[in-house]
């Protein structure tokens, strides 16, 4: 077995009391290309993707800094270790960090971080036993004199491999062996004193600093090509992550075809990343070639990952906290607002909607508020949560008013990617993960019923993320979202309706009666109502122009009865066409497309006879192929599409297409758990009438008790924090707009 030990322990001696910051009169240039070509530093620079550029731009200049211009021992050291476990420097199991920069800094740490208080390495985890000494107390010796930040500062306290050669040379001898937990190293202080003196340089004094003149000269730089995927942080640039990838296929049609793009033919390579980071963050491809030439591909994109809502709903303000409390700001910058709140303050809830609030203060305090900024209004059992979206100061009576979104707005602030697809799956489901819940801050409730609807192959655009909640719950009938004054940055979607045991009178006094302050405002509209539905197709190509209801209309006639009852198709005054490519129209019409209507009944009858029209979009209604040309649609497409739109039509006109009631009033606090989409009991003198009395067109209002809708409600407090509320009621709720499509 060989013996790794060439010089004596004086020579040991000198060796370890020169400074770690030492040189030995070699050039940066020079380090790099020793390092570039040394076998030693090959793991290392495959892990890292370590090049001379790099390594003469980035790693050199960090090592400098950090070692009083030194950066050559520090090289040795890790060239020696051969990356064979964490880290440059091989003193950790496994690396510390992600990427070469962040690993040598952590390197560079745990080296600062040395002194003489740490003990010699005379034993190492792998190997078995504390090795013994040639000379009793060598060891400790030749600690005691080298000096703090010397060579021997780092290697005596750090690795067992050169103190055991050096200063137990028998014990290592005799222990020897190919492999743990046998001696199997060799002696580090060897490795780096050659290659001290083959540069010409005396290792033992350090006053060598010219190259000896018979060296070789270097080398042609030759390095190991490889591509690696690197993830950064959009906001610090620092590295996150480092893939190296593998090409799977050496595509020569590529190479042939664009000459001037070196390495293109080792553009193919599969591969899936295990990557979670709550901030924004951009991804570039990294490729290093033969002659050491380096390349970027960056990608043109920053990605927004959030993953999940929340895990719980936070710290419920639904207490029996008595008062007013404004807090700003969030998280360390979190703070109270000490100054007057002049007036009252007041915000409206409603179902897919932003609430708003409007605060006045002292001009003197208006320093304190900062636009985006986080702000909770908590008064009494209520909290309005919110951020500051302007301030409008008033010189003459020296008072300034701020302006205050529910914290939804900020959904408006970024955006989902484009073209996301999205299939079979609830609004809620979709809403609580990336992409499109806007942060990880965010809890998102639903109210859980045994049947969610779903949405059906919808691609959203690129759309803010506010948008793209109100386009989730349009694409469904019965789906809503709402806010609240509970707890923070919480939402809810679903169909709610949830039945809340209090009652709205006139009189009672139980502990769930809501006592009615104000006369019964009953407002009922026939604006929206029609009972007639025309459908026509605005699409301009021919050959889905013929598309309308007339394979439902067909389907009704073989049944002998409406499909839905109550809901006949009937058609109109037929319209020449010149154009018709749909199969077997023959069998209703040679040479027009028929217009067809769907009827309504029941409001026909509540209208008295009255027949009001609407005009249907079949695009707003039904998703269908689309095909180009003399291309005849299959039949079996052309029937579900038909009957489809049929369907749809008559949810829209029971939902939409009908008379809308709701009643009004005044009451005074609120219960902190009752919300916009709850149903709650309305009666207005809550008592039972008698039947001729219900029949009395004068009594309307006892007629119409039940439960009921809560699609509004106004929230005022004074200046001395009384709460007063307008409830809005209504026995079924509405969606604004026109149909929403959804493929289902």
């Amino acid at each position: 077995m060989p013996s790794y030990k060439k010089y004596s322990v004086d020579e040991y001696t000198a060796f370890l009391k020169q400074p770690f910051s030492k040189n030995f009169g070699m050039s940066e240039e020079q380090v790099a290309d020793w390092f570039m070509n040394e076998a030693g530093s090959y793991q290392i620079r495959k892990s890292y993707g370590v090049t001379k550029a790099n390594l003469l731009s980035t790693y050199i200049p960090r090592l400098k800094q950090a070692f009083d211009g030194g950066y050559f021992v520090f090289l040795a050291i890790a060239a020696g270790e051969g990356g064979g476990a964490g880290n440059w420097i091989n003193h950790f199991s496994s690396d510390t960090s992600v990427g070469g920069l962040n690993c040598m800094n952590d390197d560079i740490a745990y080296i600062q971080g040395l002194s003489k208080a740490n003990e010699p390495a005379m034993e190492a985890p792998e190997v078995a036993g504390r090795y013994v000494e040639d000379v009793a107390g060598t060891t400790q010796r030749v600690y005691d004199i080298v000096p703090n930040k010397s060579i021997g500062a780092y290697f005596i306290p750090s690795t067992m491999a050169g103190n055991s050669w050096s200063f137990g040379e028998k014990w290592s001898l005799a222990h020897q062996g190919p492999r743990p937990p046998a001696v199997y190293f060799g002696n580090p202080y060897d490795k780096i004193i050659d290659v001290i003196k083959e540069a010409g340089a005396d290792p033992f004094d350090g006053t060598g600093t010219t190259p000896n003149p018979s060296d070789p000269k270097p080398p042609i730089k030759k390095c190991t090509q490889t591509e690696r995927i690197q993830i950064f942080d959009a906001e610090t640039d620092k590295l996150l992550k480092e893939v190296f990838v593998d090409s799977k296929e050496t595509r020569y049609d590529l190479k042939d075809k664009y000459t001037d793009l070196k390495g293109i033919e080792s553009s193919g390579f599969d591969i899936c990343i295990d990557f979670e980071y709550t901030k924004p963050f951009y991804v570039k491809f990294h490729r290093v070639m033969e002659d050491c030439s380096e390349g970027d591909l960056n990608l043109q994109q920053i990605f927004f990952p959030h993953s999940y809502s929340r895990e719980n709903k936070g710290v419920d303000y639904c207490s029996d906290f008595c008062g007013v409390s404004i807090v700003l700001g969030k998280g360390k910058s979190q703070r109270y607002y000490k100054g007057e709140l002049l007036g009252g303050v007041s915000w409206t809830l409603k179902p897919n909607n932003v609430p708003s609030c409007t605060i006045k203060i002292p001009s003197f305090y208006q320093h304190e508020f900062e636009y985006h900024d986080d702000i909770k209004i908590i008064i009494n059992d209520k909290m309005f949560d919110g951020i500051i979206i302007d301030i409008d100061a008033s010189e003459d009576n020296q008072t300034s008013n701020v302006k205050i979104d529910h914290k939804i707005a900020e959904w408006e602030y970024r955006q989902i990617p484009n073209n996301y697809f999205v299939s079979e799956i609830s609004p809620y489901e979709l809403m609580k993960q990336s992409p499109f819940v806007y942060s990880a801050e965010w809890y998102i409730d639903s109210n859980v019923n045994d049947y969610q609807e779903k949405i059906w192959d919808y691609n959203f655009p690129k759309m803010s993320h506010l948008s793209a909640l109100n386009k989730a719950v349009e694409l469904t009938w019965y789906n809503w979202w709402r806010v609240g004054t509970r707890y923070e940055r919480y939402l809810e979607i679903g169909e709610f309706g949830e039945k809340k045991n209090y009652v709205f009178s006139k009189y009672g006094n139980s502990k769930y009666h809501i006592p009615i302050l104000s006369d019964v405002k009953i407002t009922q509209s026939a604006a929206n109502v029609y009972n007639v539905a025309t459908v026509f197709n605005d699409k301009s190509d021919d050959s889905v122009d013929g598309l309308s209801l007339k394979w439902a209309y067909l389907e009704q006639q073989k049944l002998g009865y409406p499909i839905e009852e109550g809901f006949p198709i009937v058609i109109l005054d037929p319209v020449k066409k010149d154009k018709e490519t749909w199969q077997n129209i023959s069998n209703i019409a040679a040479d027009t497309t028929l217009e067809f209507a769907v009827l309504n009944e029941k409001s026909i009858i509540e209208e008295h006879g009255v027949l009001i029209e609407k005009a249907v979009s079949i695009s707003d209604i039904s998703q269908y192929f689309v095909y180009k040309g003399d291309d005849t649609v299959p039949e079996e497409i052309q029937k579900s599409a038909s009957i489809q739109a049929y369907k749809r039509i008559i949810s829209s006109m029971k939902q939409k297409g009908k008379r809308l009631s709701i009643n009004q009033f005044k009451v005074g606090k609120l219960p902190c758990n009752i919300n916009v989409m709850d149903k709650v009991w309305f009666d207005h003198n809550n008592v039972i009438c008698i039947e001729e009395d219900c029949r009395s067109k004068s009594n309307w209002t006892s007629r119409k008790s039940g439960w009921f809708y809560i699609t509004q409600i106004d929230t005022t407090f004074d200046q001395n924090l009384v709460e007063t509320n307008t409830i809005t009621l209504s026995k079924e709720v509405y969606k604004d707009g026109d149909f929403y499509t959804n493929n289902k």
